[in-house]
C-alpha cells in the first residue's frame, strides 16, 4: 500500500465562507472543526450550504 498525502486542509471564519461560497451553483459540503484537549483537530458538525434555488434545481435533475 502507497502512502498518498493528505490534501491541505483551510480553516476559514464565516464570513470567508460566506464570501467563498457567495456565487456557487451547487451544494458544498462543509463541516466545524474544534481542537480537543490534546490539541488534535475534531470533527463537531457537518453540513451543506446550497443555493437558495437547489430545491427547485433537485427537482428539475430528478424529472430528467
Amino acid at each position: 500500500m502507497t502512502d498518498v498525502p493528505e490534501p491541505p486542509i483551510t480553516f476559514v471564519d464565516s464570513a470567508s465562507l460566506a464570501e467563498q461560497t457567495g456565487d456557487q451553483h451547487g451544494p458544498a459540503m462543509v463541516g466545524e472543526f474544534a481542537q480537543d484537549a490534546s490539541g488534535d483537530w475534531v470533527e463537531r458538525s457537518r453540513g451543506f450550504i446550497v443555493p437558495d434555488d437547489w430545491p427547485q434545481q433537485a427537482f428539475a435533475f430528478a424529472r430528467e
